[in-house]
């Protein structure tokens, strides 16, 4: 164990720089008692930082699924759109033949029809003709008659 005159050349040494061990010492707890008040506000800002980067992230990662999302509407709709196009330029088609089906019946009829007209005019002159002889071999043979 030292002994007293150990204490007292050590008292002495520190003496000598006493102002400054004192501002040391001073400045050692300033700077502690800074570090143990900034301490938590510097982990409480850290903490900031990092909740707004999760948010961040989250935000970003919620967009980029909402434009999938969008993305895949989109092409859904498309496809769609597309499937109607077909349907109905299919249909489209469909009529137009249907039209020129009919269309085509409808000029064999009307064919037919001027060559059945054509066949009354003449079945109208021969029954014109006839009834004219009728009338003419009624005369005359009333006439005899008379």
């Amino acid at each position: 164990m030292p002994g007293d005159e150990t204490y007292v050349h050590l008292i002495d040494a520190l003496g000598v720089n006493g102002p400054l061990w004192l501002l040391a010492a001073g400045l050692i707890i300033v700077v502690s008692f800074v570090a143990i008040r900034y301490m938590p506000i510097v982990r409480e800002s850290r903490r900031g930082e990092i909740e707004i980067r999760q948010q961040s992230e989250k935000r970003l990662a919620d967009e980029a699924r909402m434009r999938d999302e969008r993305e895949r509407d989109n092409a859904t709709n498309a496809a769609r759109m597309i499937d109607a196009m077909n349907r109905q330029s299919e249909s489209s088609q469909a009529m137009a033949s249907a039209l020129n089906a009919i269309s085509a019946k409808l000029e064999v009829s009307q064919d037919r029809s001027s060559q059945m007209g054509a066949k009354v005019n003449e079945n109208h002159e021969m029954l014109a003709t006839v009834a004219q002889q009728v009338d003419d071999i009624h005369a005359a043979t009333v006439r005899r008659i008379n």
